[in-house]
This record gives structure tokens, sequence and C-alpha cells, in this order.
């Protein structure tokens, strides 16, 4: 693992009205994807040895994959689909250990590195488990017991470990990327999202103590996505194992996924990973990581990599986080579902579990299938409505036809 400071944007590309500050409008998104290293400085995580090859079966019938597109009513073929209603830049389909779906669209190459946003989260939060395995993190300790710098803050008083990995925190905050007042966008700021910050907070750490102090409900009632409590879970790492926790997610996750290329873990301005997403990764290498939950902790050969009582707990059905979900604003996305570690379940009894991110990165697995979907995109938006919409529609219509 070694550590680069920011690359810069080629100066050049300003006549085309591409920057730091406009890399993710819609007619930039292609490029901005696959360049965060220009704007925040990052942890090259880097193979130990050859990559784990994939497996492939026979090739997936397109005409089988019946889709119906959400504006219009009528049924779309597959590549229409993915290039003008998700925006597709890479699609990955396994079904029981086989590669049967490999494209690439929008210019870009089985080489190339995207960003996967919130997707992040799941894959850096195994090292977590992990920490828990080691005894040297406990769940049901309160955060501020491992990050002191939130001991003085009483809305964090209560909170453990498991209600930050949940996202039911009880700490007040919003997370809206449709409205410029959130407080997404201070936090964006702090931590170079869009370059360099030149305002106050400063970092994600800094972001939580001043931003996030007030008390909204008791932990562990209501899921509330906020991205910002899930960088605090590297500074736990950190603390625990006395060593830099991106050279934990390298040697103990990333590498043992087997992969054939480098990956990029942007930091904020003080260092601290952006866990809750800033990993880069190929479609093939993020396939290789996915994949560690969707086979019970194991990777593409069947070495254990996390244990599998800790994937199986992840995708368990849980009363109380089933109803911390439908008390959110994101019920009516999964209904009946829930979020536990960092994962998303729209279907605990069927095996079925998401990784999100914004601009329409994923990775859906259904057990019961044996099948894994992973997606790379460059949706015009961050999260719109119909954007979620396409994405379950897709799924749906791929599994229907693996059946």
């Amino acid at each position: 693992m070694r550590f680069e400071k920011p690359q810069g944007t080629p100066g050049a590309l300003g006549e085309l009205d591409y920057n730091d500050q406009t890399w993710d409008k819609p007619w930039n998104q292609y490029r901005g994807q696959a360049t965060s290293v220009e704007r925040m400085p990052s942890y090259i995580l880097e193979p130990a040895s050859p990559p784990i090859p994939l497996a492939y079966g026979e090739y997936l019938p397109q005409e089988e994959v019946k889709l119906t597109d959400a504006l219009s009513g009528r049924p779309l073929d597959l590549e229409t689909f993915l290039q003008r209603r998700i925006f597709s830049d890479g699609l990955l389909v396994a079904h029981r250990g086989k590669v049967i779906y490999e494209n690439y669209f929008n210019g870009y190459a089985l080489s190339d590195q995207h960003l996967i946003h919130s997707c992040t989260k799941t894959l850096t939060t195994m090292q977590v488990g992990l920490a828990i395995t080691d005894g040297l993190v406990d769940p049901s300790q309160p955060v501020w017991k491992y990050i002191d710098e939130l001991s003085g803050i009483p809305a964090w008083r209560q909170v453990t470990v498991q209600h930050l990995l949940d996202m039911a925190t009880g700490v007040e905050s919003d997370e809206h990327y449709d409205n410029p007042e959130s407080m997404y966008f201070t936090y964006a700021d702090a931590v170079g999202y869009w370059g360099p910050g030149a305002g106050s907070p400063t970092g994600a750490l800094d972001f939580v103590t001043t931003e996030l102090v007030k008390q909204d409900c008791e932990p562990g009632t209501k899921f509330n996505y906020a991205s910002y409590n899930t960088n605090l879970l590297p500074l736990i790492l950190e603390r625990v194992y006395n060593q830099p926790s991106a050279a934990l997610y390298e040697t103990n996750l990333f590498q043992k996924s087997g992969p054939e290329s480098l990956a990029f873990l942007n930091a904020d301005p003080q260092g601290v990973p952006i866990v809750e997403g800033h990993l880069n990764l190929t479609l093939r290498d993020f396939y290789r990581w996915g994949s560690i939950v969707h086979n019970g902790g194991k990777n593409l050969t069947g070495a254990t990599v996390i244990p599998a009582d800790l994937v199986e707990d992840w995708s368990k059905d849980s009363p109380e986080r089933r109803a911390a979900f439908a008390r959110s604003d994101y019920a009516g996305l999964f209904p009946g579902g829930q979020y536990h570690n960092q994962l998303w379940v729209p279907d605990s009894h069927k095996g079925i579990t998401a990784m999100l991110g914004i601009y329409g990165q994923f990775c859906y697995s259904d057990r019961s299938r044996d099948l894994l979907i992973v997606g790379l995109s460059s949706y015009p938006d961050m999260a719109p409505t119909l954007m979620t919409a396409h994405m379950r529609e897709l799924w749906r219509a791929i599994s229907e036809a693996v059946d």
C-alpha cells in the first residue's frame, strides 16, 4: 500500500468546462467516475499475487431478459435498457459461480477503475467484522469508547458500534442529494468531494463532531441513512489495531479477494479513508470482493476471508431492524426490508442483499438462486427514484431469465 497526493485535473480540460467542481455534471460523468485520484488524496491498494481467474459459463441469452421501461410501459432489449435507462458503464452477471454476462459501455474498458460510491461501505465493513472476531471491537460498546472525540457530545453517549453499523444512531442528520440545503453538501466539501475544500469543517471527523451533535430519537429505533457516520469505522480500526486501516483493507480483504488490478481508496485532507463511498475498483475486482459476502465469507477459490457466521448474521431476519427500517424515509424502497452492518437486506427470507451507490452502482446478491449481479454506472443524477426503479427491474428480469 502507498499513499499519494491528488494528481490534479489536467489544465487543458478546463477549456471543456471539466474541473474539480464540474466532474459529476451529467456531461462529464464518464471521466469523473474514473478519476477521483485527481481530486482527492488516495491509498493505492495493490494485489499480492496472480489474480484468481474468473470461471465463465454459458452466455446469458439477452432475448430472455424481459425488461419493461418504467417511463413508457414498453418492452426494451437489455443493451438499450442498460445504456439508456441505467446509464451503465459495465455489468457483470454470475450464476452458480460462473460469469454468464460481462459487458462495458460508455467508453469504459475492463481495466478501468470506477468509483463504487456507497458499495464501499459494505466491502470495507468486513474488516470491522474481523476486528470483532479478533476481540478488539465489542459492537455493544459505545462508539465514544473507541473515538474519544465523541465522548463530550451528549447525542453520542448511548450510541453503540452496532447502532453505527446499522445506521440507527438516533443522531439527527439529513442526506438529501436533491436539496442544496442538505448537510450532505457541507460534508462533501469537507472531505474534498469537489477537490480541496475551502471552508469549515475540514475532514470526516471534524464534520461529525461539529455537525452531528443533536439527538433525533433513541438509538436503534429508526434507520437513518447517514454516510457521514460510516467514516468513523476506519478510525475505530486504526485505534484498536494501531495501524492504518487502509493497510488492513489491503491485506485482509482486497488481496484475499484475488484482484487483478490496483484499487484506489480516496481519503479526506487528514488522510482518513472515506469508506462511505470512495473505493475505486474495476468491474471484475468489484465482483471478486463482493462475492465474499455472496459466498458466505469465501473468495472465488473457496478460501475463507471472513468467518461464515459473520455473513450469515448480515442477512438474518430481525423484527427490530425491520421495524427501524419501516420508520425511516426508505421504507418504500424495500418494503419489509432492513439494513444491517452497512448492507441493504431487501428480503432476508430469500437471502437477498444489495450494496447500493449513488449514480447507479450496485452489487445484488440472491443466494437462493446463487445469482450475483454487479453494475457500474454514470447516471446523470445521484439517486432519483426512477434510477432505483430501473435497477430493481433489471434485477427482476435477470433473476427470471436464469430460473
